[in-house]
């Protein structure tokens, strides 16, 4: 299981609402957990994105080579995520990854 840092998280959300660090079982997971974050819209969670990244990123380092620790943090992350509707709502589940 992977560890990404959960104030990063919820810097980039702006508030902790909606994190789960790792108690989410997403659609072909068979019991396991991992992190996940709800969202009122699909275009909420594009925004969440954007923000990690550029705040991740936000050392000049970082920003100009993707194979910096910070910056393959994030795509590692953004590249494991999987989406699911909930009617209400869409959550964005990292299997393999918690937030602490």
């Amino acid at each position: 299981m992977r560890t990404y840092p959960l104030d990063a998280i919820t810097d980039a959300l702006g508030d902790g609402e909606g994190v789960h660090p790792d108690g989410y079982s997403g659609r072909g997971m068979y019991g396991k957990t991992c992190a996940a974050i709800k969202f009122g819209t699909l275009s909420d969670s594009f925004m969440f994105l954007v923000r990690l990244g550029m705040l991740a990123t936000s050392d000049d380092d970082a920003r100009m080579d993707p194979a910096h620790p910070a910056s393959k943090a994030v795509f590692d992350l953004v590249n494991d995520a999987q989406t699911d509707s909930m009617g209400l709502g869409i959550v964005v589940y990292f299997p393999g990854w918690t937030f602490a």
